[in-house]
């Protein structure tokens, strides 16, 4: 917890950086907390709590759009709550949660790219919806949604190439499967 917030205090003050494994987004975010609250404990942790806040309805949505039960998805977000290493990890002023919460909207984004694409096959049977192209150009959204969050989550740690290999695996799956259903 030291290193961290110390170089977030350089970047927000244009000094030179003492720590530099990881690229610096996210000790950039971090940076927001300690320019509004100081160089407190409070300042330097503040937005990792909030990303890890907003960890837990992401991932109610997308447990949502996986199963389409709401008792998995309640399941599910109430174990992340209450697990303790997300307890910790958004509390200390660490760079983790930051890359997880840009790994988990990368995925998320990459699922919808899938679920549109699902809904452009049943579109097929609706000419005029193909026409306005409002379908395909969602479509394209969610996967460029998907490819900024990764590259976000690149910015924060390396840790992040790691699930880029796992969304490039699942992007290869949607093709496949659409080459597949061509006549």
């Amino acid at each position: 917890e030291i290193y961290h917030p110390r170089t977030a205090y350089e970047h927000l003050h244009l000094m030179p950086y003492y720590e530099t494994t990881h690229p610096p987004l996210g000790k950039l975010i971090m940076s927001i907390g300690i320019a509004v609250f100081g160089m407190t404990p409070f300042g330097w942790r503040v937005m990792g709590t909030t990303f890890g806040i907003i960890m837990l309805p992401l991932l109610y949505i997308l447990l949502k759009k996986l199963f389409e039960r709401t008792r998995y998805s309640v399941l599910g977000t109430l174990i992340f709550a209450f697990d303790f290493m997300h307890f910790v990890q958004t509390r200390i002023a660490t760079i983790d949660v930051f890359v997880t919460l840009f790994i988990m909207l990368s995925y998320y984004f990459m699922f919808m790219f899938l679920f549109g694409k699902r809904a452009l096959d049943l579109a097929k049977n609706n000419p005029t919806k193909l026409k306005e192209g409002k379908t395909i150009w969602k479509l394209i959204g969610t996967l460029a949604l998907s490819g900024l969050m990764f590259g976000f989550g690149a910015a924060s740690k390396w840790i992040c190439i790691y699930a880029g290999a796992g969304l490039a695996v699942e992007l290869l799956l949607i093709f496949v499967g659409v080459y597949m259903a061509l006549p």
